[in-house]
């Protein structure tokens, strides 16, 4: 079975001594409109009627998936492993 982790981005501080450090932060991928998006901070209501693992995926997190769910993230340009 496939397995899909949500791309990460990296995210730092303005602070003098700490901005010189940023760590990847999991960014979440949400399927609107019949394509797949990355959405950093997904509303509630923007998620409820969907299914995480399937329509939805929650950053920081490893999914397994299946094909056709495999088929349409490469296609909207995520990678799958």
């Amino acid at each position: 079975m496939p397995t899909f982790t949500p791309p990460t981005v990296p995210q730092g501080s303005n602070d003098p001594f700490f901005g010189r450090y940023s760590i990847q932060v999991g960014v979440s991928v949400v399927k609107r409109d019949g394509v797949f998006r990355r959405t950093p901070f997904p509303a509630l209501r923007e998620i409820a009627s969907l299914q995480e693992g399937v329509d939805w995926f929650q950053g920081g997190r490893t999914y397994t998936i299946d094909a056709g769910t495999a088929s349409a993230l490469t296609t909207d340009g995520f990678v799958v492993e």
